[in-house]
């Protein structure tokens, strides 16, 4: 079944570094961080592939590698609350897992933790970042 029409946001082709790491409630804390690649990515979340497991409704946080962020935040003037960094630290939640094969797992997390201008800033990127969508 194809959910394109329900998206607020649309979906940018790229292949940036996005390390992920899993809270484990029963430790209290987060797993180790697991380096991965995306597929595609919108202002309200994103779509790696991977070797590790997840199950919906995870809560997981992002190391996401966006290079030009800086400059281009610092264009836009835009007040965000993100780091003035090419990596962003985002935390969103587990909505899909599929399998890829028998060892990789393509993951949809939607970003729950992002203020309305950082999710208006994170649009801006990827549509007008030669980089973001190659």
């Amino acid at each position: 079944m194809d959910n394109t029409d329900n998206r607020k946001f649309a979906r940018i082709p790229g292949r940036h570094l996005v390390k992920c790491e899993k809270f484990v409630l029963e430790q209290c804390g987060w797993s180790p961080k697991i380096s991965n690649v995306t597929k595609n990515i919108s202002a309200e979340g994103v779509l790696f592939e991977t070797d590790q497991p997840y199950d919906v409704g995870d809560v997981v946080r992002l190391e996401l590698n966006l290079p030009g962020w800086t400059e281009h935040i610092n264009r836009l003037g835009f007040d965000s609350q993100l780091p003035q960094a090419d990596i962003q630290l985002l935390v969103g939640t587990v909505l899909r897992v599929e399998a890829v094969d028998g060892k990789r797992y393509d993951v949809g997390v939607c970003f729950t933790e992002m203020s309305k201008n950082d999710r208006w800033a994170l649009m801006s990127y990827l549509y007008e970042t030669p980089e973001a969508a190659p």
